[in-house]
Formats: structure tokens, C-alpha cells, sequence
């Protein structure tokens, strides 16, 4: 796909992420989303045991299913909000991989507040995510974001999700995002095991 230019990926970016909260664990929770094949792709940790979450831009929020939850990748997956992304950025494309030194756009509503945020980065490496608590490997990307971030796309110059975002890193600043491939792995698995509004199994203790 040939690159775009910046005032479209931008524009992509703004459009293709969605704010996504829950009431789980006793708590409100606040990240960010991304519609990819006609599912709605975001944190577990933004999810945690919420039976649904809330998708919007920030306006007419529409209240929809999680499907499905890995807590060792971070992240889940919820049914596609009607209305919501599909008269905007419509679904993402997830079939690229990131490579080191790579320029990418992050995007996320940043603090829930309703404000969405885009800024530029630098894919830093990728390295096993243990040492974050990850049971996967993630990508550390040379970009400062912050809470509400969580769940929010990672796009290459053609508007390619190549990563989800999924925290940072406090010592060095960088941000962690969970590749495309680990994504892609998901949806394939949530694709045939998640059939209608499954329960989620609560993880309340952690943390």
C-alpha cells in the first residue's frame, strides 16, 4: 500500500480511534480502541472483567459485548460499535510488521478525557515482554505516551495498524505496544472460540 501523507494519516489516525471504558474490578476504566475486521481491539487491562465496555469519539456512546480476553498479550476484543468507526475510518488493516527505526503514528485518548492525541515515533526494537509483565514479546517505541493511551493503534506511513498500545515504560519514557503478528494471532483465536457475549473470568486480584 503506498504511503500516505501526513495530513491523511493523521486524519486515519483521528478517525480510527475510538475512547473505550468499562466499570470493572469496582472502578471506572478509561483507554482507547481500534476497529480491525469488524471487531472493536483493545487492552485487556482496559477491559479487565467488564461483561461490555462503552465505545465513542467522544459523543453517543454505544454500549457492546467483550468477546474475548488474553491477559498474557493484553489485549481483548469486543463487538464492533454500530455507528461508531464505521462512518469514519471503517476497519484497520493489521498485516504489516514493524521494523526497527521505523517512523510510526501513535493515537489515543489520552487521560479519558475525550481528547484524542497523535504524535509521531520510532520503533526502538522489539524484546520479550517478561520483564514487563507481558507472557509475549512487545515493541518499545520512542514516543512518551500516557493513561488513556492503552489500546490505541500503532500505524505504519501506508495506515497499517502494526501494533497496539499497551503502556510505557516510567525508567526510559518509551512506550510498549503489543505487534501486529501477536494482534493477528488474537483475532484468529477469538474468531472461533467467541460466540455471542462470553463471561469474562475476573483478574480483579491483579494489581
Amino acid at each position: 500500500m503506498a504511503a500516505l501523507s501526513p495530513v491523511q494519516l493523521r486524519a486515519l489516525a483521528q478517525q480510527a480511534t475510538l475512547r473505550v471504558s468499562a466499570n470493572a474490578c469496582g472502578r471506572a476504566t478509561l483507554g482507547s480502541g481500534v476497529i480491525i475486521e469488524g471487531r472493536l481491539v483493545t487492552n485487556a487491562h482496559v477491559v479487565e472483567d467488564a461483561a461490555d465496555v462503552k465505545a465513542d469519539q467522544p459523543i453517543d456512546p454505544v454500549v457492546v459485548p467483550v468477546l474475548a480476553v488474553d491477559r498474557r498479550s493484553d489485549l481483548a476484543v469486543a463487538e464492533q460499535p454500530a455507528g461508531v468507526g464505521l462512518v469514519l475510518a471503517g476497519d484497520v488493516a493489521v498485516n504489516a510488521e514493524a521494523i526497527v527505526g521505523q517512523s510510526v503514528t501513535l493515537a489515543g485518548h489520552a487521560d479519558g478525557d475525550g481528547g484524542i492525541e497523535i504524535q509521531p515515533g520510532i520503533v526502538s526494537g522489539r524484546v520479550p515482554g517478561d520483564a514487563y509483565g507481558y507472557a509475549v514479546d512487545v515493541l518499545l517505541i520512542d514516543a512518551q505516551t500516557r493513561g488513556g493511551y492503552s489500546g490505541g493503534p500503532v500505524l505504519d506511513n501506508a495506515g497499517n495498524v502494526v501494533a497496539i498500545l499497551s503502556g510505557f515504560d516510567r525508567s526510559t519514557g518509551l512506550s510498549l505496544a503489543i505487534p501486529a503478528d501477536i494482534v493477528r494471532d488474537f483475532l484468529d483465536v477469538s474468531s472461533v472460540e467467541a460466540s455471542g457475549s462470553a463471561p469474562i473470568p475476573s483478574d480483579c486480584n491483579v494489581g
